[in-house]
C-alpha cells in the first residue's frame, strides 16, 4: 500500500486529510504524509489495559493459569500497538505531523455512534481476515468518510472475509477492484486494490 500511495500521490492523497484504519506500525499513513497529504491520523484498536487485565485474571477459563496468562498478554499487546504508533512517527521523522487515536470498529455499528471527525481519504492495508470483521469495518468506513471521500484498501486476495466486505461496500456506493501481484521473500501473492466511494449508484 505504501508503495502504491507514493506512486499515485497526486491523485490519491496529496493535499487531503487522511485516516489510516488498523494502522499497526502506521507505515501506510506515514507514507501518505510523506507523499503530500495535508495531515494524517493513525488509528488502531485500543483497550483499557487495567480493566482488560483485571477481567482476564478473574474470568474462569479453560486451560488454567497458562490460558489466563496468554489472554493477558494478548490484551496488553493490543494496547501496545496503539502506544507504539507515536514511536513509529518519531522514527520516521514525522513526529508532530501525525496524530493517533484508538478506534473499535464494533462501536461504529451502534446507531448512536458519532465519529469525532470525518476524512477526505481512508486507507487500509490487509485489514480484513475473517467474515465476522466485515460489517464492523464497513461501518467504520461509512462513519468516518466524507460523502465525497474515497477509501483505498489493499488486501491479499485469499482473505476469507474480503468477499463479504466487498459485497457490503458495493451495496453502499461505488466499488472498483484492481488485481496486482506482490513479490516478497517467500514468493508471490495475489493482492487486490479496492477503491470505494460512498456515492449513490445510478439506477438503470
Amino acid at each position: 500500500m505504501s508503495i502504491w500511495l507514493s506512486q499515485n500521490a497526486a491523485s490519491t492523497v496529496h493535499g487531503r486529510r487522511i485516516l489510516e484504519l488498523g494502522s499497526g506500525l502506521g507505515i501506510s499513513g506515514i507514507a501518505a504524509l510523506l507523499a503530500g497529504a495535508s495531515s494524517v491520523v493513525l488509528s488502531d484498536y485500543s483497550v483499557d489495559d487495567s480493566v482488560g487485565t483485571s477481567h482476564a485474571q478473574s474470568a474462569p477459563m479453560e486451560g488454567g493459569v497458562a490460558a489466563k496468562e496468554q489472554a493477558i498478554r494478548a490484551m496488553r499487546q493490543k494496547r501496545t500497538i496503539l502506544d507504539n504508533l507515536p514511536l513509529s512517527t518519531q522514527l520516521s521523522g514525522v513526529e508532530g505531523a501525525v496524530s493517533t487515536f484508538g478506534l473499535d470498529w464494533n462501536a461504529c455499528l451502534a446507531p448512536s455512534f458519532e465519529p469525532s471527525e470525518t476524512f477526505d481519504v481512508l486507507i487500509g492495508s490487509d485489514l480484513i481476515y475473517h467474515a465476522s470483521n466485515a460489517r464492523p469495518l464497513c461501518a467504520a468506513v461509512l462513519a468516518h468518510l466524507n460523502p465525497d471521500g474515497v477509501f483505498y484498501l489493499m488486501s491479499q486476495r485469499d482473505r476469507a472475509g474480503l468477499p463479504v466486505l466487498l459485497q457490503l461496500l458495493d451495496e453502499c456506493g461505488e466499488l472498483q477492484c484492481e488485481d496486482f501481484t506482490l513479490s516478497h521473500d517467500h514468493g508471490i501473492a495475489p493482492v487486490v486494490l479496492s477503491t470505494f466511494r460512498p456515492l449513490m449508484k445510478s439506477k438503470t
